[in-house]
């Protein structure tokens, strides 16, 4: 079996290359061909029922998600209760779930799974494992995943997936393949995030081709993994048109529509990929934060200030208990779900936002 991985894997390090991961930066990057369409165009929540219709027109299909909150104490455990997980399925959609579904256990889990095949990575997968098994078997009308699962890092000794040696690549491909096959063979399709977390507008300006071009290559690198191990299962990245965090980005603002596209929709496609899933979880956010006092609203991963950029033109409101102000905020969040739905279809019709194209 190791040798079989290796094979392969060296195989892909080399491919890689060859798929453009030192192409010319994306932001003169354009469609040689209409992508073919994809399986799959999933979103996780449209916000505001506003757009309901809208959306339903680009043929787009919801995607449930169920978060780590359903099994609490493995967050300080690292041991997952099944028994919780199903019965907050259940509550979450009545016993019927959608077509697709996604299992999201980040923390304990493959978050020790990203430093390698440790003994907690060995624990964590095997609970993981445990679960998808018996969603599957409880569920069995529903696509399962994991969110983020395989993962390629995004940089190597320091080193991004342009300049990185094919020997840095393969065996780090080598690593991930051990640590990730068997949680693949488990799911019934594949979604390794490639979230947009450097924003080039916060470098110098003669290292911001680069910086795309470095996001561009790892997005490839993930789709093209992901397919490796899937072996013939969808792969269905997520994406996301906010900036997120564990990059340097203004997590929580909105990416601009072109470099949504070029930057995240074009090299999934490029790469093989079968459809999209497009992530904001903008609802949850903006009440949450809404909710929360000036100070602790200004702290983790999604600053309040961020939102008020993103989704009222940088307008502070006076009182954050005014419905209206929500109501603002949730429907300027579906228009921006919904744009990028439509450019994401648009874009299989071989259309690239223009460089000007509103926000949402």
């Amino acid at each position: 079996m190791r040798r079989r991985i290796r094979t392969w894997v060296l195989v892909a390090a080399q491919g890689l290359t060859c798929m453009g991961l030192t192409a010319e930066p994306p932001s003169v990057a354009t469609p040689t061909q209409p992508a073919k369409p994809p399986t799959t165009l999933l979103y996780d929540t449209l916000v505001d029922p506003s757009v309901v219709v809208a959306a339903r027109a680009t043929q787009s299909q919801p995607l449930m998600i169920a978060y780590q909150y359903c099994s609490p104490e493995s967050l300080k455990t690292g041991r997952i209760e099944v028994g919780a997980v199903l019965m907050c399925i259940d509550k979450m959609t009545s016993g019927d779930p959608p077509e697709w579904g996604m299992l999201d256990f980040e923390y304990n889990f493959t978050d020790r799974m990203q430093k390698g095949l440790t003994p907690e990575a060995k624990v964590a997968r095997e609970e993981m494992v445990k679960l998808i098994r018996a969603v599957r078997a409880a569920y069995p009308r529903t696509k399962w995943t994991y969110y983020g699962v395989p993962f390629l890092p995004y940089w190597m000794d320091g080193k991004s997936w342009t300049d990185a040696s094919d020997e840095q690549k393969r065996v780090l491909m080598e690593s991930c393949a051990q640590m990730y096959e068997p949680l693949v063979a488990e799911c019934d399709w594949v979604s390794p995030s490639i979230y947009p977390v450097y924003d080039p507008t916060m470098f110098k300006p003669y290292e911001q081709a680069g910086v795309r071009a470095a996001g561009v290559a790892w997005r490839t690198a993930q789709v093209a993994f992901a397919r490796l191990l899937g072996r013939g299962k969808p792969v269905i990245p997520t994406i996301s048109p906010l900036w997120q965090p564990g990059g340097l980005a203004a997590s929580g603002t909105v990416v601009p529509p072109r470099e949504f596209v070029l930057d995240q929709v074009q090299p999934a496609f490029r790469a093989g990929a079968a459809g999209v899933a497009i992530w904001t979880s903008c609802g949850k956010l903006i009440d949450q934060k809404a909710a929360e006092t000036a100070a602790v609203a200004e702290t983790g991963e999604f600053p309040r200030k961020n939102l008020v950029k993103a989704f009222l033109d940088g307008r502070e409101p006076t009182n954050w208990k005014d419905p209206a102000v929500l109501e603002a905020m949730r429907q300027a969040a579906a228009r921006m779900v919904l744009r990028s739905l439509r450019d994401v279809r648009a874009f299989q019709e071989g259309k690239i936002p223009d460089a000007n194209a509103p926000l949402w």
